[in-house]
């Protein structure tokens, strides 16, 4: 079931501009998967990138930031 006055869903003032989002929202995920089962694809675990999130969010908060440094 979906929410429109969800904040989440795209808003589009025709139907035109609903299909153009849809071609270029689709392109992207393909292009995503690509790269992803591409061989040069590297991973990073997911414990090493939350370690590199939290480190960022704690240099934001030390410097009184809400901007990445």
């Amino acid at each position: 079931m979906s929410d429109a006055s969800s904040p989440l869903q795209p808003k589009f003032k025709s139907a035109e501009e609903a299909a153009e989002y849809d071609r270029w929202f689709r392109t992207e995920v393909e292009a995503a998967i690509r790269a992803a089962d591409s061989p040069d694809a590297t991973f990073i675990p997911h414990r090493e990138a939350m370690a590199h999130i939290r480190t960022r969010l704690l240099k934001m908060g030390a410097a009184g930031s809400d901007k990445p440094q």
